[in-house]
C-alpha cells in the first residue's frame, strides 16, 4: 500500500477517541510524533512495520 492510496478522511484529525481506542490512539499518537522529529530513523519505522506484519496489515 503507498501512501496515496490511503483514504483522506482517515487521519489523526478526524479521528475520533473513545474508550475503547484510547490506548491504541495514544501509541499512534507517539509513533507519529516520533516520526515527526526523526521521519528517516529506520529504526522507528521497521518496528512500525513489525506492528503491521503481526497485526496482519
Amino acid at each position: 500500500m503507498v501512501a496515496t492510496d490511503l483514504d483522506s478522511r482517515f487521519t489523526f484529525d478526524t479521528f475520533v477517541v473513545g474508550p475503547a481506542n484510547r490506548l491504541a490512539a495514544a501509541a499512534a499518537g507517539m509513533w507519529r510524533r516520533a516520526l515527526d522529529l526523526n521521519p528517516d530513523n529506520s529504526t522507528i519505522r521497521a518496528k512500525i512495520d513489525q506492528l503491521g506484519a503481526a497485526a496482519g496489515t
